[in-house]
């Protein structure tokens, strides 16, 4: 049986794995790397917007595991 970390932990990895390719690497860059949104942008060919919308869809989409029961 799965302790409630380890639960959590999986259910995070998961919800990581299912998030687009982009959105993956923006939360990565910044979460993990720790790189700020215009040194993201750069490095994606993206706009500071779409740095912020789509790390604020991967939080959105990495919560949305925990708003469910277990």
């Amino acid at each position: 049986m799965l302790t409630c970390d380890a639960l959590r932990t999986t259910k995070l990895r998961k919800a990581l794995a299912q998030l687009p390719p982009r959105t993956r690497a923006v939360f990565l860059a910044h979460c993990v790397e720790g790189l700020p949104y215009p040194a993201i942008a750069l490095r994606l060919n993206l706009e500071l917007a779409e740095v912020q919308d789509e790390l604020a869809a991967a939080l959105v989409a990495l919560s949305a595991p925990f708003d469910e029961s277990y």
